[in-house]
């Protein structure tokens, strides 16, 4: 079934600016249809009516315009911040919560855990607490919640966002998988690099207007609108409009292969050196001996980690999704104390020094920004 809103316009008071303005749109079925566009352009405001959280359970604003779908529709959405989804203290409960309210039988909500499991090849997270996932695994538990109510239209809002490149192609592989079976999809996400195979359907929204409404090559051909709305594109696509601007004659491409076809025949010898680092090693500002990391359930998540982190340097600290990565990090400005081994700044070990102290030197920034912002709080008496 496909879903069609016309003329859509929503604003929160009658003397606030509009939100959306006059969007007009179809969703067909068995398509990805992406939805991309600047922070503030009414992305987020159209996901909550397509949900019906506008008007259903925020209704104080004003909303006019139909949205077309049958009576019955089940419209799920997996949000950016997957601990505002997750229900439950392991997985397996997690995913079994939603399947619970419609009143299922337990085989069937067995059933379906099961198969949202082997879906995205999460088996060994079953029997983990949802507290000791990381950021990627607790995203991926959260879409296979939702997959596991088998909605008609599934909603994703920014969902590798906490993924690795293992965890973005893994949900790439999902998404596709969904559509071969005739699940329709969107995908709110100004980063189309990673599911641009997949795409169908592009609308491109702007100050709360549809400025794009077409084709995934159709858009991927106007550069100046995707770099205006912010939208991150295949490198593939960068690469021809670069070589587009010297060779008018070159066939437009967007994956590898398609560039290789195109390519294949002006391909040119080159070399290239590159220059030796001279530079002499700097002081190691932070070090971590031997570091293993145990919690209260028994799961180890660091085994003997030894490290050094140079004065001036930037360094990157790569790991697939539940290596251990943020474990480490928490470590270097003492939000989590060593079960063995150490971490020394300026040579002092973090253990001697509260978070405070450590965080006045040591500062981490979270993957949510909510973690860090703090609102103004008054006291009513």
């Amino acid at each position: 079934m496909s879903f069609k809103i016309e003329k859509i316009s929503y604003q929160y008071s009658a003397e606030a600016p509009l939100i959306l303005k006059n969007i007009n749109m179809e969703i067909r079925p068995a398509e990805v249809t992406a939805i991309v566009g600047p922070s503030g352009s009414g992305k987020s405001t159209l996901v909550s009516i397509l949900s019906g959280v506008i008007p259903e359970l925020m209704n104080k604003g004003l909303l006019t315009g139909t949205f077309h779908h049958k009576d019955d529709v089940m419209i799920s959405v997996v949000s950016q911040t997957p601990e505002n989804q997750l229900f439950g203290y392991g997985v397996e409960d997690a995913l079994a919560f939603g399947v619970e309210n419609l009143g299922l039988s337990s085989e069937k909500i067995s059933e379906r855990v099961e198969s949202v499991l082997n879906l995205l090849h999460i088996q060994h997270l079953r029997k983990r607490a949802v507290s000791t996932l990381s950021g990627g695994q607790r995203q991926a538990v959260c879409i296979a919640s939702v997959l596991a109510m088998k909605p008609d239209l599934v909603i994703m809002d920014e969902p590798v966002s906490s993924l690795d490149p293992k965890g973005k192609h893994l949900i790439q592989s999902v998404v596709n998988q969904l559509r071969a079976a005739g699940q329709t999809t969107v995908i709110v996400d100004n980063n189309l690099d990673w599911f641009s195979d997949i795409v169908d359907h592009v609308v491109g929204i702007d100050h709360g207007e549809v400025v794009f409404d077409g084709t995934r090559d159709e858009f991927f051909a106007d550069a100046p609108l995707a770099q205006r709305l912010g939208v991150i594109v295949p490198q593939t696509v960068d690469i021809y409009h670069e070589l587009a601007k010297k060779a008018d004659d070159l066939k437009p491409f967007t994956t590898v292969d398609e560039a290789y076809a195109a390519l294949k025949d002006r391909f040119v010898s080159a070399t290239s050196q590159q220059a030796a680092d001279t530079q002499s090693p700097s002081e190691h500002v932070l070090e971590v001996n031997d570091l293993s990391k145990s919690f209260a359930d028994g799961f180890q998540a660091l085994k003997k980690i030894n490290a050094g982190f140079e004065k001036g340097k930037i360094i990157s600290i790569l790991g697939q999704n539940g290596s251990g990565k943020t474990t480490l990090v928490k470590h270097l400005n003492g939000l989590h104390r060593p079960t063995a081994g150490s971490v020394t700044y300026l040579g002092k070990e973090t253990t001697t020094k509260s978070v405070a102290e450590i965080s006045r030197d040591v500062i981490l920034v979270f993957q949510h920004p909510e973690h860090m912002l703090l609102k103004r709080m008054s006291t009513v008496n």
